[in-house]
């Protein structure tokens, strides 16, 4: 069972996956939001046979949806109904600043621009593994 993990940008998505056995999260890719981002999104769904996508809701501090919440919450109502697989929000509360922080210590090297961008798939991987984690230690009692 792979999972797919989407950070929503204003421009671009990250886009991160998980290894078969949903223990691993890899960034994969940042996808320009475009007309046709439905379709390279259903080429990423069939080519990793994902079963299903994690979409990023930024809550506030208090853990309320505002208005990027509900754009988040829309958009993965949107990706259920066109890419037939089940979207599960998940708090992605602090993944900027970690993704932030992880180029910032030059892991990952690149201009201010490709930093920007690449930010969103570094975010995705950190919503993704934070999301595995919680599977793993649901299942496993840790």
């Amino acid at each position: 069972m792979r999972i797919l993990a989407l950070d929503l940008g204003e421009k671009h998505i990250g886009v991160a996956v998980s290894d078969e056995s949903a223990r691993i999260a890899f960034p994969l890719i940042v996808l320009k939001k475009e007309k046709n981002l439905l379709q390279q999104l259903k080429k990423i769904v069939k080519d990793y046979e994902v079963e299903t996508i994690l979409v990023g809701h930024p809550l506030n501090l208090q853990g309320k949806e505002g208005s990027e919440g509900r754009k988040n919450r829309l958009e993965a109502e949107r990706l259920t109904a066109n890419l037939n697989v089940n979207c599960v929000l998940w708090d992605e509360r602090y993944t900027t600043q970690q993704a932030q922080q992880f180029l910032t210590d030059d892991l990952i090297g690149g201009k201010r621009k490709q930093k920007k961008e690449k930010e969103h798939m570094v975010a995705s991987a950190i919503l993704l593994q934070s999301y595995l984690d919680y599977l793993h230690n649901k299942v496993h009692g840790a």
